[in-house]
């Protein structure tokens, strides 16, 4: 398994294979100078900007509107839960103090370990 992670405030995340190309043509082109990605005025975005940005995005998209950040957060545990990722590093990833906060994400059934990401199904390498 091929996995990329990267640093986001304390904790990290797993960028799709399938996002690398973007990220990196996204640092050449932008070269932000601290946060990945900034806010205009070269800060990083506070926690309600995230939110809206997501809102406007879930809106276009059509998806399921009571998407949220911790939405996100929650699909991105279970997806390395189905990876069978070793759950204390998910704890890890997630900044969880106990185990037992993690552990709430065990609960997929064994007939869902073969999802992958659906950002791996796009193509979106150029």
């Amino acid at each position: 398994m091929n996995i990329i992670f990267f640093i986001i405030s304390i904790s990290m995340t797993k960028i799709s294979q399938s996002s690398i190309y973007l990220l990196q043509r996204y640092l050449l082109e932008q070269k932000p100078s601290y946060f990945l990605i900034e806010g205009q005025t070269g800060v990083k975005y506070s926690e309600r900007s995230v939110q809206h940005i997501l809102y406007r995005a879930v809106q276009k998209s059509c998806v399921d509107e009571n998407t949220t950040v911790h939405t996100l957060r929650h699909t991105f545990a279970t997806h390395l839960i189905l990876d069978e990722m070793d759950i204390r590093l998910v704890q890890e990833l997630l900044s969880h103090n106990s185990l037992k906060t993690t552990e709430i994400y065990t609960h997929i059934t064994d007939k869902m370990k073969n999802v992958i990401s659906p950002l791996d199904h796009l193509d979106i390498s150029e």
